[in-house]
């Protein structure tokens, strides 16, 4: 992947995800510790099992596994958690 493209694709995407779960959700918690899923994907998709980034992404693992954290945010279960960090 060019990394130029990357950059542009991450950083801000990461930046605005924090601040807004800092800003309207009233959660400080930091997006862009989940940039471990980008290593993840680079090192056992891509360089692990020998195929391009093209069809990594495409991998109906890695789209599974986005619906799977996306219904994960629905679910209560992350609030108690969050609150539980937060009142620590």
């Amino acid at each position: 992947m060019d990394q130029g493209a990357v950059f542009v694709a991450n950083l801000p995407c990461r930046c605005l995800g924090s601040a807004l779960m800092g800003f309207i959700a009233n959660y400080p918690i930091a997006l862009a510790p989940g940039m471990g899923l980008n290593a993840i994907f680079t090192y056992s998709v891509v360089l692990g099992a020998h195929h391009s980034w093209q069809v990594a992404i495409g991998r109906r693992y890695l789209f599974l596994g986005v619906i799977f954290f996306k219904v994960l945010a629905f679910c209560p279960y992350v609030n108690i958690l969050v609150n539980s960090i937060l009142n620590r």
